[in-house]
């Protein structure tokens, strides 16, 4: 359900999901919460999200999870965006294991390669049971005519504590690493447009470890790719 104005949009959703086991038994998880934004000024907005998640994993595994995410956005000048935020994704620490409660929350069905930096680090694939994420984000964008060009770095923390390998009495640090986004585009017409763009990431030892690769080589990544929507046909009342 959601309410949209000039100045303000509500929604709540609840999301029962199930899933079969190899035993064929059935178990299934709810997710229930909301998001609220306000456009303050006009120049000036807040944006807010929470979800909890309840229920059983498709192993029969109680789950106990929840999400997070405030952003602020800004415009100084009619061609500049600012923007910034902070995602939290709940986790289940590594000491905890697969016994008792699963508390990572898992963003089912979602756009996750929109979301926690371009190299696709985070909830891209299997992330069941996982130590979670703190995401610490901001952007600048820029538009003017047909070009357009931001940068977003993002500070990534484990929500929950990832065990030290070389002595598991204690927990590694969970600051994860840094990613810088940097992007840019071009429209060729009212139909098409170029993009661009090159991501690096300045990962920790405590990435290395959850991870795993060596966070001395280098990681980083570029793309170029060609968007083509067409509009084929238009009607008006």
């Amino acid at each position: 359900m959601n309410k949209k104005s000039d100045n303000f949009q509500f929604s709540i959703l609840f999301l029962n999901n199930g899933l079969e086991n190899n035993d064929e038994e059935n178990f299934f998880s709810q997710t229930f919460g909301g998001r609220m934004a306000f456009n303050l000024t006009g120049n000036f907005g807040l944006e807010g999200l929470a979800y909890l998640q309840t229920g059983k994993l498709g192993s029969g595994r109680d789950l106990n999870a929840w999400y997070t995410m405030l952003t602020a956005w800004f415009k100084p000048a009619g061609n500049v965006r600012m923007e910034a935020g902070l995602e939290i994704l709940s986790g289940t620490p590594q000491r905890e294991g697969s016994a008792g409660k699963s508390k990572s929350f898992t963003p089912l069905y979602g756009t996750n390669h929109k979301f926690n930096g371009h190299m696709d680090y985070f909830y891209v694939g299997n992330h069941i049971n996982n130590v979670g994420l703190i995401d610490f984000f901001s952007t600048i964008d820029f538009s003017k005519n047909r070009f357009s060009a931001g940068l977003m770095p993002h500070l990534f923390f484990s929500q929950a504590g990832l065990i030290n390998p070389d002595d598991t009495d204690k927990d590694m640090p969970r600051f994860l690493g840094l990613e810088l986004d940097i992007y840019a585009g071009y429209r060729l017409n009212e139909f098409s447009l170029l993009r661009f763009g090159y991501s690096k990431m300045f990962a920790s030892e405590s990435m290395e470890v959850l991870k795993g690769g060596s966070r001395r080589e280098p990681n980083n990544w570029t793309w170029a790719m060609l968007v083509i929507r067409p509009v084929f046909f238009k009607a008006t009342n």
